[in-house]
C-alpha cells in the first residue's frame, strides 16, 4: 500500500483516495470516538497512529480542547495535508507529526500519551503460504514466528511513546488466527496487557465492503500471555452460529477446529500431491457435532460439521 500512498500529492488526490472507503473510515472513527468517551478522565494526551489526512485527529482535538492531540503517519503527503487544512490549523491543542511509528524507538513528537488510538494503522506483511497439516498450538507454527517477529518492533514503538497505565484502542484488519495470536502476544512482550473483555469484533458493511474488524484494548502494564483457546475463541466469535448451515474454509476453519473441545478423531487418512503438497482429513466428533476436516500444507482447510447421529456416514474425502 505504500507505494499507492506515494502517488497522490495534492490535497484533492488524497482526499480523492480516502473517499473510496470514507463510510467504512467513518464506522471505525465512531467505534474509537466510543470508546475514548468511556475512559474515566479525559486524557491529557492523545495520539492518532496513522492518522492519514487527519480527520479523526482533528475531531478529537475538537472533541477534547483541553487534551493534547497528536497524529502521526509515516506519509509525508498525508501530513502535508493535515496540516494545511484550514480548521486543523486553527486548533491550538492539535499537532501532525511525519514519523515512522512502528520502528521500534520511540515515536518523534509523541511522549507520555495517555492514549494511543490506531484505525487500521498496521499494514500485516503477507504470511508465507506453507502450513501445518494440524490445527494444533498456533504458538508452534512458522507462521506465527515469522508475524511476531514483524509485529514486535511496531508495539515496542508504540509503548515507548506512552505513560505506564495509559491504554491502546486499536481497529485492525487481522485476518489471519495465527496472526491475531502473535499480534496479542507481542503486544504482551512488549509490555501491553490484552483486555479481551473490552474488546469486540467490528463487523463493517458499506459501499461493497464486507469485513469483520478487530476492536482491541490494551493498557501499558505488564502481563501473562493469554490462553491461546481463548484467543482463538475471540478471534472467532460469532462464526459458530452458522456452523450447521455451511462448511468453513481456510484460516477460520483451522482456527475453529482448534477450538473444538475434546474433538475424538475416528478416522483419518491423507494423501500427497506430485508438486510435494499434502493433504489430511480427520473425521470424528465433538460434543454434539461430528466434523469432516480436512487441510493441506498449501494452507487450504476445509470443516463441515454436522449433526453429531450422522459421523457413522462420514469418511475421509479430499475432492474440494
Amino acid at each position: 500500500m505504500d507505494g499507492l500512498y506515494d502517488l497522490v500529492q495534492s490535497a484533492e488526490e488524497v482526499h480523492l483516495l480516502f473517499s473510496r472507503q470514507s463510510a467504512h473510515l467513518l464506522e471505525i472513527s465512531m467505534w474509537l470516538a466510543e470508546q475514548v468517551a468511556t475512559l474515566e478522565h479525559p486524557p491529557d494526551r492523545i495520539c492518532e497512529l496513522g492518522c492519514g489526512y487527519g480527520a479523526f485527529t482533528s475531531w478529537l482535538a475538537t472533541e477534547y480542547p483541553n487534551s493534547k492531540v497528536v497524529g502521526v503517519d509515516k506519509q509525508a503527503n498525508f501530513i502535508n495535508v493535515a496540516r494545511d487544512d484550514s480548521e486543523s490549523s486553527r486548533l491550538e491543542n492539535l499537532e501532525f507529526v511525519e514519523a515512522d511509528y512502528g520502528a521500534g524507538a520511540s515515536i518523534p513528537g509523541v511522549k507520555d500519551a495517555d492514549v494511543l488510538v490506531s484505525c487500521l494503522g498496521i499494514d500485516f506483511p503477507h504470511l508465507s503460504l506453507t502450513a501445518p497439516l494440524t490445527a494444533s498450538s498456533y504458538r508452534d507454527g512458522n507462521r506465527y514466528k515469522e508475524q511476531i517477529h514483524n509485529i514486535e518492533p511496531i508495539l515496542r514503538s508504540w509503548r515507548l511513546s506512552c505513560r505506564n497505565g495509559a491504554h491502546l484502542i486499536a481497529a485492525l484488519r487481522i485476518p489471519w488466527a495465527d496472526e491475531f495470536v502473535a499480534f496479542t502476544d507481542a503486544a504482551v512482550s512488549e509490555g501491553w496487557k490484552p483486555d479481551l473483555s473490552r474488546s469486540v469484533k467490528i463487523n463493517i458493511a458499506s459501499k461493497g465492503i464486507n469485513e469483520q474488524l478487530s476492536g482491541l484494548w490494551f493498557q501499558a502494564a505488564e502481563s501473562a500471555l493469554v490462553n491461546e483457546k481463548e484467543l482463538v475463541g475471540f478471534w472467532i466469535a460469532d462464526s459458530l452460529e452458522r456452523a450447521l448451515k455451511r462448511p468453513f474454509e481456510d484460516d477460520l476453519a483451522r482456527a475453529i477446529y482448534s477450538t473444538l473441545s475434546e474433538a475424538e478423531v475416528l478416522q483419518s487418512d491423507q494423501i500427497r500431491f506430485p508438486d510435494g503438497h499434502t493433504m489430511q482429513c480427520d473425521v470424528g466428533v465433538s460434543g454434539p457435532f461430528a466434523f469432516q476436516f480436512t487441510c493441506a500444507t498449501t494452507g487450504f482447510s476445509r470443516l463441515a460439521m454436522y449433526p453429531r447421529g450422522e459421523a457413522a456416514r462420514l469418511k475421509p474425502r479430499f475432492d474440494w
